[in-house]
């Protein structure tokens, strides 16, 4: 899910919000998302959590991405807290 922030918050324009089967889909998403943003030389501001706790927080600045396993995305439904902000559809996703 990517949300459009910036009528909301003036910290980060874009938050995206993914899922993992496990924690070690997660790692790998964690990995593929640096490794493609290294390739464009954009580096993180900060990377918080794994996948051994189930949850990783991407800071790219104007870019958030909060990557869950299932269980913990559905637990805390972070989306729900962000209501207001409009859904965008991503190529190539769903």
């Amino acid at each position: 899910m990517l949300l459009d922030m910036r009528d909301l918050f003036s910290i980060f324009d874009y938050f995206l919000i993914l899922s993992a089967k496990s924690s070690r889909q997660l790692d790998s998403l964690v990995q593929a998302i640096k490794d493609e943003l290294i390739e464009e030389k954009v580096k993180p501001i900060g990377i918080e959590g794994d996948g051994e706790a189930g949850w990783v927080l991407m800071d790219y600045g104007s870019v958030v991405i909060h990557i869950f396993t299932e269980g913990l995305r559905d637990y805390y439904c972070i989306e729900r807290l962000f209501k207001d902000a409009p859904s965008l559809e991503v190529e190539g996703i769903g």
